[in-house]
């Protein structure tokens, strides 16, 4: 990832778990887009922050189905830092943006952080949030 200076990369703030999507580089563009960012090798670069985009090492076999929890299980996490200057309502800007880009295409995803409550659809797991119907096994 092309560091981001003012960045402060021992201080993330919040992550956002994705389930179905096609892959870490197409996932990593649809983030970019959302935040008006760059690709870069790990995620994504922007204005105030870097997004690290992974495969979830807890992704599995569980049972994703059940909303408070399921969501651990997705395939996909995004690990968000903020540069200090980036107060509460820019941060939870940001993540409203991931959010509501990835829901547009059907992409469930939940984010964990303190301010889950600021967000839309309770961070993902109100009833209306896109999510995974049902799972085999």
């Amino acid at each position: 990832m092309v560091p981001n200076d003012d960045v402060d990369l021992t201080e993330m703030d919040c992550k956002v778990f994705v389930d179905g999507a096609p892959g870490r580089n197409e996932l990593s563009e649809l983030v970019a887009a959302a935040v008006e960012g760059t690709v870069s090798e790990d995620g994504v670069v922007a204005d105030g922050l870097e997004i690290y985009v992974d495969d979830n090492s807890e992704a599995g076999d569980e049972d994703k189905s059940v909303r408070k929890r399921g969501f651990l299980f997705f395939g996909n996490v995004l690990e968000i830092y903020f540069a200090p200057r980036v107060d509460l309502d820019g941060r939870v800007g940001v993540v409203t943006a991931i959010l509501e880009n990835l829901w547009r295409r059907e992409l469930p995803a939940v984010a964990a952080c303190d301010y889950e409550d600021r967000l839309p659809l309770s961070g993902g797991v109100a009833d209306a949030a896109p999510w995974p119907s049902s799972w085999a096994g």
